[in-house]
């Protein structure tokens, strides 16, 4: 399962890190978006172990070396903070 990190919607939001509020994230230059919750990471892997799941691994991606060649800012602030987030999970 993948999301946007928590923090990376904390800084482009603002407030309060520990929201449970409805956002809409455009995508680009286009009319469409994406609608999620933003939750803390508490709240977003509590309720997944709740629901029976076993964390197995976590994972806070880093761009490829090859962004760099495309865009070198985005490729600086990617390595400075967080932006994604990916967990791999089982049943219990």
């Amino acid at each position: 399962m993948s999301t946007t990190h928590p923090t990376a919607d904390w800084r482009h939001f603002g407030g309060s890190y520990f929201s449970h509020d409805w956002r809409d994230l455009p995508l680009g230059d286009s009319k469409l978006s994406i609608h999620y919750q933003r939750l803390p990471l508490e709240t977003f892997l509590g309720e997944l172990l709740a629901a029976g799941f076993v964390l197995e691994q976590l994972i806070e991606p880093r761009p490829t070396a090859g962004l760099r060649e495309i865009d070198e800012a985005a490729y600086n602030k990617l390595h400075q903070a967080p932006s994604f987030l990916a967990v791999k999970l089982k049943r219990s």
